[in-house]
């Protein structure tokens, strides 16, 4: 069972399922230590784009958005937050993602989950209960992705 989306038309919930138990166990601790079903997503805003999950904010200017599209879907034993060499990848599901690519990169503020380093984010792919609406108000699309 997916999460409702909150009235707020700036505000695009991050998915979360009921279904197994890895994705059951996530919801629960990430409810558990203040993210979950509506406090996990992205806030849009006129000049940036924040990005919430346990343990995790990042702010974008929107400015430095050159690409936002659909993609496919990834292995499905992965959730929470992930980031590699400029790409990160905020998730409940396997399904439902947007890839944003940033130009200039934004950087991730130096907190205990990146070791007190400011990393680079060059890209970022996040799944959302409603992806094409994020799109559509996000700005800079075309054609999906492939994983």
């Amino acid at each position: 069972m997916r999460t409702r989306q909150p009235r707020d038309s700036n505000w695009y919930a991050l998915c979360y399922l009921d279904a197994g138990i890895v994705h059951r166990l996530t919801r629960v601790l990430d409810t558990l230590f203040g993210g979950g079903p509506g406090k996990s997503g992205v806030r849009t805003g006129e000049t940036e784009l924040r990005v919430h999950a346990v343990g995790f904010k990042f702010t974008v200017p929107r400015s430095s958005v050159r690409h936002a599209a659909r993609a496919g879907a990834l292995a499905r034993s992965t959730t929470g937050v992930h980031g590699r060499h400029g790409h990160w990848l905020v998730n409940g599901p396997p399904d439902n993602f947007v890839r944003l690519q940033f130009d200039p990169p934004a950087y991730v503020p130096r907190r205990p989950s990146t070791r007190f380093l400011r990393l680079a984010v060059h890209s970022l792919m996040v799944s959302l209960q409603d992806p094409d609406g994020f799109i559509d108000a996000v700005g800079p699309s075309s054609s999906a992705d492939s994983p």
